[in-house]
């Protein structure tokens, strides 16, 4: 990062900008539907207190994208409830 201001002048160069365009246009897709809806994420997290305990759970969830949309429309439901 630090030395990324030398190179902001190329990248700002409309040639390249067309390469780094192809190049993530021609990236393989995601995965479809039918593979997201049959996999899953496994999250695990530890916490440890000022007292040195600690504590650790996992769980078993939708797949990272589907997690996060259904996250997101808990979140909105949560901030716009009158």
């Amino acid at each position: 990062m630090k030395l990324q201001p030398l190179f902001n002048w190329l990248l700002r160069m409309e040639w390249v900008k067309n390469i780094i365009r192809k190049k993530i246009k021609n990236r393989p897709a995601g995965p479809a539907d039918e593979m997201r809806s049959k996999s899953k994420s496994l999250v695990w997290g530890e916490a440890t207190n000022a007292k040195g305990e600690t504590v650790h759970g996992s769980l078993s969830c939708a797949d990272g994208q589907e997690a996060i949309e259904l996250a997101t429309g808990d979140i909105q439901r949560v901030l716009f409830r009158f």
